[in-house]
């Protein structure tokens, strides 16, 4: 009796255990990413937004101020990244877009 009790618990702290190890692999894909955008003018990302409000385009920050660079999220499930960028190139609101690239700091040791 003792030893099915103590292995049904083994059982269950294995299944347990490999239940929460899940690779990030096996987890969904965030539905957001960000681009890159300058403006031709100041005050044009309020008129970003809503020109292209069909993909959830939100600004984020400003990345550059004398340059006219900002950060804009958008939702990745209406739009590819590439459609994107080409359609924010289009504006004539835009001067550049680009992707923004994510990047993993250095390991300091």
């Amino acid at each position: 009796m003792k030893r099915t009790a103590i292995f049904y618990g083994i059982i269950f702290i294995l299944a347990f255990s490999l239940q929460n190890c899940k690779s990030k692999s096996d987890m969904e894909a965030p539905t957001t990413a960000t681009v890159l955008v300058q403006c031709v003018g100041a005050g044009n990302e309020k008129l970003l937004e809503e020109n292209f409000k069909a993909f959830d385009l939100k600004f984020e920050r400003i990345v550059s101020r004398p340059a006219l660079i900002y950060l804009f999220s958008f939702n990745q499930k209406k739009i590819t990244t590439s459609n994107l960028i080409e359609q924010l190139k289009a504006s004539d609101l835009v001067k550049e877009a680009q992707e923004n690239k994510e990047i993993q700091p250095r390991n300091n040791h």
